[in-house]
């Protein structure tokens, strides 16, 4: 545990990890030894059921040399009277030629602000692959790292999200490209209908002596009312001259020619709305390992997309 608990976040980076620290009442360890294969996914559900109540969880996923699993953290509170704070630190460590999926869903209720803090460090041949759904929540500001520190290994990020009324979210997202002949995938797709706003900033950054790195990263959002709001920053930080890195953003509106096709079909404008939001989010969903777990998102954007 000592080996493990502060190696990949350390307290005094930010005030959250700081209060996190100070503040921390539990948390969970999962920790799949070498050469072991997990044969289901292990589910981790973070839940508050008492108002007024702050949360400062600690998580530590670490999958050691050649073992395999799947996890599922989930947040989930019913929308109790009140508000709420959760400050959650989760570190994830994958070991050498390692393979892990991590699934993180938050569905809070309107009434929680979240303040978190991911960071994923990948060894060598390591495969990883996180699935991240933000559906809940007034107020939620997330910094996901991705570092890629052994040669050969792979990170996948297939990320959505939906945010209406007055949710906001504010999403920072890091592909550290520390070692060469490493590969990063990010795609993060969202959709936003009433006041809703959506802060995203993701940075690509390859180290001088991370030669033949390869690393993707995109944006897309989908705004379904007049006052919601998508702010986009994809960047770059390229130190090497043998990399191939790509990254872009886009904000638009529903396609009213699409809308237009499918009600000369004979769907109502809503029932056309809801299924072109379906074809937006399918390239994310489709990459979902979990079939449970990509219907649980599926369905949760569905009820949104008709509210």
């Amino acid at each position: 545990m000592e080996r493990l608990l502060g190696a990949t976040v350390r307290f005094n980076e930010s005030r959250f990890t700081g209060l996190n620290a100070a503040l921390q009442g539990g948390g969970v360890l999962v920790h799949v030894p070498a050469g072991v294969e997990v044969p289901k996914p292990i589910r981790i559900l973070l839940s508050r059921s008492v108002p007024d109540l702050a949360m400062f969880p600690h998580v530590i996923v670490a999958v050691d040399k050649g073992a395999k699993a799947s996890v599922i953290h989930e947040y989930f509170s019913a929308g109790e009277p009140g508000s709420g704070v959760v400050v959650p630190v989760t570190e994830i460590t994958v070991g050498e030629n390692a393979e892990l999926h991590m699934a993180t869903l938050n569905r809070w209720g309107s009434n929680v602000l979240h303040f978190g803090v991911e960071r994923a460090r990948i060894g060598r041949a390591a495969r990883f692959h996180w699935t991240f759904a933000a559906l809940g929540g007034k107020l939620m500001k997330s910094d996901m790292e991705l570092h890629l520190e052994g040669e050969g290994c792979e990170a996948k990020f297939s990320g959505c999200y939906f945010a209406n009324e007055a949710q906001h979210f504010d999403f920072h997202t890091f592909q550290n490209h520390v070692v060469g002949n490493s590969v990063s995938d990010l795609l993060f797709k969202g959709a936003l209908r009433g006041r809703a706003r959506m802060i995203y900033q993701g940075l690509i950054r390859v180290h001088k002596d991370a030669q033949r790195s390869d690393a993707y990263q995109a944006n897309r959002n989908l705004i379904l009312s007049d006052k919601a709001r998508a702010d986009s920053i994809p960047s770059l930080e390229i130190l090497a001259n043998d990399v191939r890195c790509t990254h872009g953003a886009t904000v638009g509106q529903v396609d009213e020619e699409q809308v237009f096709y499918l009600m000369a079909r004979g769907l109502s404008r809503s029932e056309a709305e809801r299924l072109i939001i379906s074809g937006f989010f399918e390239p994310v969903l489709e990459r979902i390992p979990s079939a449970s777990l990509r219907t649980l998102v599926t369905e949760a954007i569905e009820r949104k997309a008709a509210s």
